[in-house]
């Protein structure tokens, strides 16, 4: 089956530096299959028989051991990236695709916990909320932008990544071809 694992925190300011060469190699020697990385931000686009969960802990292993931290990764199929495409909340408005996030959580939150969409927050709107996948938009404040993915993470107490809709289409369409 053909993945994409979306990293959190790879190459953001100066923290949790990987070359993506490294990271290909890394994979390739950990049993993943046909490893392509995707731009500098943590995208490993590759094909596995393994289930999720467990490439999911041996992805999070190896960035362990390559950056001495914590680095979660958020794994979804190529069936999985066409449905978030396809679901496009984002199609009646708007925005650049530079605007429009996908955050992609890696498990599902507790029942006690809730993002409903139009979540009160003066840099970010939330515009869908799916059950692996927060829509947003963020907005300019004070001269930054929202950071949907530390907030969503924080609302629903689980670890998340997030990416521009633009990447996150890239990144679909590499996985098909």
């Amino acid at each position: 089956m053909r993945y994409a694992a979306f990293l959190r925190a790879i190459n953001v300011g100066g923290k949790n530096v990987v070359r993506m060469a490294d990271l290909k190699a890394a994979c390739e020697a950990g049993g993943l299959a046909d490893v392509s990385t995707y731009l500098q931000s943590g995208n490993v686009l590759f094909e596995s028989k393994e289930p999720a969960g467990d490439l999911t802990a041996q992805i999070e292993a190896l960035l362990a051991e390559m950056t001495g931290s914590d680095v979660a990764a958020v794994l979804r199929s190529a069936a999985e990236l066409q449905a978030v495409l396809a679901l496009d909340p984002f199609a009646a408005l708007d925005t650049e695709e530079s605007h429009r996030y996908v955050t992609f959580l890696r498990d599902a939150p507790s029942p006690d916990r809730e993002l409903p969409p139009g979540t009160p927050r003066g840099d970010l709107e939330v515009v869908h909320v799916a059950a692996s996948e927060v829509y947003s938009i963020p907005h300019e404040v004070g001269g930054r932008f929202g950071q949907p993915g530390a907030f969503v993470e924080a609302k629903l107490g689980v670890r998340t990544t997030t990416r521009n809709w633009a990447v996150v289409r890239a990144v679909a369409e590499r996985l098909v071809q």
